[in-house]
């Protein structure tokens, strides 16, 4: 079939795209009945449907800190990778958040939006803000929501949604709205996770001494729920293996379940740390292979093996922890989960296309496309070509103006005295009025080839 790429595959269900078993990780649709697969950022294809992890893949640690300086108190946010390796370009320090009249108490980072958000509480009021990961000057305040208690703040990446939970009920805004709503009510709340591609919001509920660990998809529908015999502070979800994973308080052990089935259950050995105490752990993340936390009473960073615990990891959130009073927040962005902007904007609506939305090879954009026999009447909307009956006439040996809607996929066209007119062509489109699509660039929707 003309413009359709030549490792598109014909749908086998209604509608094209709801099976999972289709691909591994996204399935884009190109004609109304055939699909091709692509992977997140920091993933490619390693087959027509399946995606293996890129070499050059990173995932950072956003970790906030408070330190002794000169007499007075500085509170700073510093961007490491796994290795513990530090980038002075993404350090926020108290100059501008504010930290000399409150403290930071919970991040959460979006790549899509370049963007951390965070939460300053001071002596009366918490504050919701962002600030830019490329122009830390840039800062503003979200919402103030006054003596509202936040224990716990996440970001939906996928829906553009910020999470958080007080100790009452989970609510949520968007970054750029002024209000927020109540997205659940329950009792005290202290621990969230989400899983924007799985549709799930997954949090803790703490009753004296034990716990239920529920998930829920945005409808509210129950997915996964477990009662404990111990208090859990923090969850964490394992985006490619769909686990859930936690540890409770002085438990020897992580646990990880599938929320799919509660039954399907491993636990990984909590290693011994030099110097810190395994009463608690916070703000567990599972980063590529790794599961990342930070024990309480500790200034340092752990991560290892998600699977055998094995390879422990162990560094301080700055390279030189002398002067360091506390470490009170964290967050993972974690590369590969988190789409750029093309890949972002192409799941949410289609990007605003009518038929085909084409992310760019790195993902940072996209491109509304028109399947065969189509042409564009605006940069996202197409509509069939139907050819004139009659050629316009001819009365000189000047060019004759183009006839309209000759030139399909964006292409412009040139009148010519010869030819009539001349299609230029504009990628991904190829042929005489551009109406295929060229198969061996189609590295954009998968990253590299097949």
């Amino acid at each position: 079939q003309p413009g359709v790429p030549d490792f598109a595959r014909a749908c086998v269900d209604e509608p094209c795209c709801s099976s999972s078993e289709d691909c591994s990780d996204l399935c884009l649709q190109v004609t109304v009945d055939s699909y091709v697969c692509s992977c997140r950022q920091g993933y490619t294809l390693s087959s027509l449907t399946e995606c293996s992890l890129s070499p050059a893949t990173a995932s950072f640690i956003y970790s906030y800190y408070e330190q002794a300086d000169n007499g007075a108190t500085l509170g700073v946010v510093r961007r490491r990778n796994l290795d513990g390796e530090s980038s002075g370009d993404s350090l926020v320090s108290a100059q501008y958040m504010g930290t000399q009249t409150g403290r930071i108490e919970q991040l959460a980072i979006s790549v899509s939006n370049n963007e951390l958000y965070f939460l300053e509480r001071t002596a009366s009021d918490n504050i919701l803000s962002r600030v830019s990961l490329s122009d830390p000057t840039d800062k503003s305040t979200i919402i103030n929501l006054g003596s509202y208690l936040v224990v716990v703040l996440r970001y939906d990446w996928l829906n553009d949604y910020l999470y958080w939970t007080n100790s009452s009920s989970i609510l949520r805004m968007r970054p750029n709205d002024v209000q927020y709503e109540i997205f659940l009510e329950t009792d005290a709340v202290v621990a969230l996770a989400l899983d924007p591609l799985e549709d799930l919001i997954c949090y803790s509920v703490v009753q004296s001494s034990s716990s239920d660990i529920i998930c829920v998809n945005s409808t509210l529908y129950e997915v996964f729920h477990i009662s404990v015999g111990y208090v859990v502070f923090s969850l964490s979800l394992d985006l490619i293996e769909n686990r859930i994973y936690w540890r409770g308080r002085q438990q020897a052990f992580f646990t990880a379940c599938s929320v799919y089935n509660s039954s399907d259950c491993f636990q990984i050995p909590y290693p011994s740390l030099p110097g810190s105490t395994s009463n608690n752990t916070f703000f567990i993340y599972i980063a590529e292979n790794r599961l990342v936390w930070l024990p309480s009473g500790s200034h340092d960073i752990v991560h290892m093996d998600k699977l055998t615990g094995e390879d422990v990891v162990l560094f301080t959130v700055t390279p030189s922890d002398s002067n360091i009073l506390s470490v009170d927040a964290l967050d993972v962005d974690v590369f590969y989960y988190q789409p750029g902007f093309g890949y972002l904007s192409c799941l949410r609506d289609n990007g605003g296309c009518s038929h085909f939305c084409f992310p760019s090879s790195n993902g940072t954009t996209f491109s509304c496309g028109c399947p065969p026999g189509y042409y564009f009447t605006d940069d996202t909307t197409c509509e069939l070509f139907v050819p004139e009956t009659t050629a316009p006439p001819t009365t000189s040996v000047t060019a004759p103006p183009c006839p309209a809607n000759q030139c399909f996929g964006r292409g412009t066209c040139t009148s010519t005295v010869v030819l009539g007119f001349q299609c230029t062509c504009t990628f991904p489109y190829v042929g005489e009025r551009c109406q295929d699509i060229d198969a061996s660039t189609f590295t954009i929707i998968g990253g590299d080839d097949a």
